[in-house]
């Protein structure tokens, strides 16, 4: 999914990915799922545009995968503080138990950084995106 994503775009795929109210209520705490989903919904959701652009640029051909439960990234290990964004500290006691969330990275083969994504999960029967969640705190101050 992640490298048709990465070469082509895929409008429809994208819109697939939309949390419902309960994808949110699935993830989070009560009271973070609520802010989450007005973030998103008058952020990310509402500004989709009709095409989808590729998501990664033509020579990040490798993808690298990372998952980690909502447990792992709750207790805030080595693997979770070297596969995922620091925000996620910030977020980790509003994550709800038993899911798990994937940072993706598209990158040049044998080049460390490129295009990362995060926030992809598995939930009620789905997958949803959800990416950087930590920026939910820096909304509605």
């Amino acid at each position: 999914m992640m490298a048709e994503l990465a070469a082509h775009g895929d409008p429809a795929l994208v819109a697939s990915l939309r949390p419902t109210t309960a994808d949110y209520q699935a993830l989070f705490e009560p009271a973070f799922a609520e802010r989450a989903q007005r973030f998103y919904e008058k952020g990310l959701w509402a500004s989709m545009p009709p095409t989808a652009a590729p998501f990664a640029k033509p020579d990040q051909t490798e993808v690298r995968v990372w998952g980690a439960t909502t447990e792992e990234l709750r207790a805030w290990g080595k693997d979770a503080q070297a596969n995922f964004p620091g925000g996620y500290e910030e977020i980790k006691d509003q994550l709800r138990p038993g899911l798990t969330i994937y940072s993706i990275d598209m990158v040049v083969p044998g080049e460390e950084h490129g295009m990362a994504y995060n926030g992809l999960t598995y939930v009620n029967g789905h997958w949803a995106f959800f990416p950087k969640p930590w920026r939910v705190l820096e909304s509605e101050k």
